[in-house]
Order: C-alpha cells, then sequence, then structure tokens
C-alpha cells in the first residue's frame, strides 16, 4: 500500500566508535518519527517516516554535512499498513535545543517536528 504525503528517509551515519553509536541510537530512540535504528560497529543506521512537509528536515546528510552520514530519501513510501499514530511529544525527545537552529529561519520552522501537535 501505497502511503501519500510521506517521505522516508534512511541515514546511514559513521561514528568514531560502536559505543558513539549506540550513545547516538540511545539519544534519538524516541523521536515519533523513527521506524527502526541499529547499530552495526561503529555505524548507525537509522530509517525515519516525515510527512512530505519535513522533507528539508528528513534530508539529515545536507542539514548536518560533516556529519559523515549519507541519506537515501524514498520518494514512493510503500508501507505494510496504515503509518502509526504519531503522538507529539512535550520536548524534543533527543534532548535538542533546537531554539539557535539556523534552520529555524532557513525553513521556517518552529521547532523540534517532534513536538509538532497538528
Amino acid at each position: 500500500m501505497a502511503v501519500e504525503g510521506y517521505v522516508a528517509t534512511v541515514v546511514v551515519k559513521d561514528l568514531a566508535s560502536h559505543g558513539d553509536a549506540l550513545r547516538e541510537a540511545e539519544f534519538i530512540k524516541n523521536c515519533p518519527y523513527l521506524l527502526v535504528a541499529g547499530v552495526n560497529g561503529s555505524t548507525l543506521t537509522t530509517v525515519f517516516m516525515v510527512p512530505e512537509e519535513y522533507r528539508w528536515w528528513a534530508d539529515y546528510s545536507a542539514l548536518f554535512p560533516e556529519s559523515r552520514s549519507r541519506t537515501f530519501l524514498m520518494e514512493e513510501v510503500v508501507y505494510p499498513m496504515s503509518p502509526r499514530e504519531v503522538v507529539a511529544c512535550e520536548s524534543p525527545p533527543c534532548g535538542a535545543d533546537c531554539g539557535e537552529c539556523p534552520q529555524r529561519e532557513q525553513f521556517n520552522c518552529r521547532g523540534c517536528v517532534a513536538t509538532r501537535k497538528e
């Protein structure tokens, strides 16, 4: 079943060590758009599914070119069931402070996409 209005992204990120990859996986594990995170050695692989309007946010490697990551955007998302319900968080689940983020102005961002109640 195709899912209209969503874009999925796979981010493969090379970190300095296995411990760093595990810490980062733990850091992002509560993001409501995260479908899965996996660690293999010092590589963290994550899969996110976000509404089309957050496409800019899903392209992690473009937002953070220094991150030693590769992002693969999937234009046509086929999902075996309806997308899970996204429950907005009160604050960024990863602990980030989005207040000074340069993307706020560039993309007219209103803060962490995980805190949206739209």
